[in-house]
């Protein structure tokens, strides 16, 4: 299993008004058959983090060995597939592998 690469970086502003940055981080592709397609996917998840912009910059494409995205139940959610709501009760977490 390949480690896991921080591919992008977003600016998010949480309820008070404080401005932080998330590292968008994905590992390795797959191809799943579900409902009667294919679809290429990516393992991919999001990590808030308090570093500025420069710090976050400069580990954008580093590889983080030592670690995985790891699917985790969590609370029933929505989310939209092609104009169809899912329900879903799990996310994808960064965790030491």
């Amino acid at each position: 299993m390949s480690s896991p690469v921080i591919v992008d970086i977003n600016k998010v502003e949480t309820k008070d008004g404080k401005e932080l940055f998330q590292l968008l981080i994905e590992q390795e592709a797959f191809i799943a058959k579900a409902d009667g397609s294919v679809r290429a996917g990516t393992l991919k998840c999001r990590v808030l983090t308090d570093w500025n912009f420069a710090k976050c910059n400069s580990v954008k494409g580093k590889a983080l060995p030592g670690y995985a995205i790891a699917r985790v139940e969590c609370d029933p959610y929505e989310f939209t597939v092609d104009g169809e709501v899912k329900l879903f009760n799990h996310t994808w977490v960064l965790q030491k592998a």
